[in-house]
């Protein structure tokens, strides 16, 4: 046994073994469980078997209780948010007045109502998903919008998602303005930095 191990005895071949087999091998194992782990929830999560789907009541009707949306789903555990908040009613209100006659401000506009993706590639629709227009500015006879106002973003994702924003109102030749966040909003300002004198609506 020793010649075959090189000289080395049973319990040097098993230590060295467990170092360069076994503990890496317990290292993956353990790295593949958390990655698990996080994808679809705890591992200690047990569904239900056989005998507890047959203590369950015959009913079809849902029974009241902490179990969850499946139990009851015609109950909606949610909650109204704020539509906007002051800084955003505030530059609305100024928008409207600015406009005047002859064109509409709506709010929070998804960007997917606006432009559709050319490319057969999933990737460009879904990107659409999650960008929104501030405020759009459209013709009220016709619908057609013509101007985006957009307030300006700070570091990181909302950075990179008004570049998102900014690309794709390019893509479709959508005017684009950035105003900076603030708690109020002159007409006279918003109305000279949207240049609206020379929008002919």
């Amino acid at each position: 046994m020793r010649d075959i191990l090189g000289g080395m005895s049973i319990s040097e071949a098993a230590l060295w073994f467990v170092l360069i087999f076994l503990l890496p091998m317990i290292f993956i194992i353990l790295r593949q469980l958390r990655r698990y782990e996080n994808l679809y929830g705890l591992l200690d999560r047990k569904s239900p078997g056989k005998k507890a789907k047959k203590a369950q009541p015959e009913s079809t009707e849902a029974v009241a209780g902490p179990a969850g949306p499946q139990a009851n789903p015609d109950v909606f555990p949610y909650g109204a948010r704020t539509f906007l908040d002051p800084s955003e009613r505030s530059c609305l209100a100024a928008l409207v007045e600015a406009i005047g006659e002859g064109a509409q401000v709506h709010a929070g506009v998804p960007l997917a109502r606006l432009a559709e993706s050319n490319d057969p590639n999933p990737g460009y629709e879904k990107r659409l998903g999650g960008l929104a227009i501030d405020f759009l500015v459209v013709e009220e006879k016709t619908g057609k919008p013509f101007t985006a106002v957009q307030f300006e973003p700070g570091k990181g994702t909302p950075r990179r998602a008004a570049d998102a924003v900014k690309g794709v109102c390019e893509a479709i030749g959508l005017y684009l303005v950035f105003i900076p966040r603030s708690a109020e909003y002159s007409a006279k300002e918003l109305k000279d930095r949207l240049g609206i004198p020379e929008i002919d609506v």
